[in-house]
């Protein structure tokens, strides 16, 4: 099934896979540029640059693996945490998840997944506001993207409220000799 492209290009942002994802992340890239979506950064880009696109993007996608992808060098997150996290900052409904059906249950995660994924996959797994669903293979992956489209409504950016006062207001900075 072939998506109509948006009627303004909507900004994807990919979150870092790891180094054994890479056919998923090639299989992304191609569908989404193929329906006519723009996508910010690649997974080979500096941390900084895929930070911002998260930031900025109108939807961005992560999928979980066995694997714990880049780390940063300063903390003990991995580039696709930090990324998911940015991308939560001030947009609900920006963050999109899709399990690799190995993980897709953290009561059952193979020996192999390291402690610091574990954690992650956990986290993801439980959060709140995001389409979660799993998948076995790129092409199931792709088969997924029309309902996740489907379902997504571009993000609300939150605003913070500014204080309404008016024009002929006085400020009062102290009382004590009053």
């Amino acid at each position: 099934m072939i998506i109509s492209p948006p009627a303004s290009p909507h900004s994807i942002h990919l979150c870092t896979l790891a180094p054994g994802q890479r056919e998923y992340e090639d299989a992304l890239r191609n569908w989404f540029t193929r329906n006519g979506y723009r996508l910010l950064a690649h997974s080979q880009d500096p941390l900084p640059v895929k930070l911002k696109a998260a930031r900025s993007c109108d939807l961005c996608l992560l999928v979980l693996g066995p694997a714990f992808g880049p780390q940063d060098h300063s903390s003990s997150f991995s580039h696709a945490e930090l990324e998911a996290s940015a991308a939560c900052n001030d947009a609900s409904g920006r963050l999109y998840v899709v399990a690799q059906a190995e993980v897709a249950d953290p009561s059952r995660l193979p020996a192999s997944v390291p402690p610091e994924q574990r954690d992650f996959i956990r986290r993801m797994l439980h959060f709140r506001g995001s389409f979660v669903d799993t998948c076995d293979s790129p092409e199931e992956l792709l088969a997924l993207l029309p309902q996740m489209i489907e379902s997504w409504r571009p993000p609300v950016r939150e605003v913070p409220m500014q204080p309404q006062v008016r024009q002929d207001a006085i400020m009062i900075t102290s009382t004590g000799e009053m």
